[in-house]
């Protein structure tokens, strides 16, 4: 699982890339095709979902996982503080970094 993701999450985004996957093999082929402008217009399109497709994802990966990404950087930032990960673990917080549950 990716950054502690629900089962849910994953799946969603896993099904998300292999849409963009697919956009990216669809406009790969009608590079074969002929040149014309119904095939520039398709192959346009397709480019245009996959490029909206994958600002998507990225979207949905961020919000999802921004708790687990804010706690992961408060235990690097720690860690720097205190020297290590040992006692960047017992170390008091701050409350800088605290993250709603």
């Amino acid at each position: 699982r990716v950054h502690r993701l629900e089962e849910r999450q994953a799946r969603t985004i896993g099904i998300e890339v292999g849409e963009v996957n697919i956009g990216v093999a669809y406009a790969m082929m009608l590079l074969v095709w002929p040149e014309g402008p119904r095939q520039d217009a398709v192959f346009s399109g397709i480019i245009a979902y996959t490029i909206f497709n994958q600002a998507l994802v990225w979207g949905i990966t961020a919000f999802w996982a921004r708790d687990n990404l804010a706690k992961l950087l408060c235990r690097r930032r720690s860690s720097k503080v205190h020297g290590d990960r040992s006692t960047a673990s017992s170390a008091p917080s701050s409350g800088a970094c605290e993250v709603s549950p």
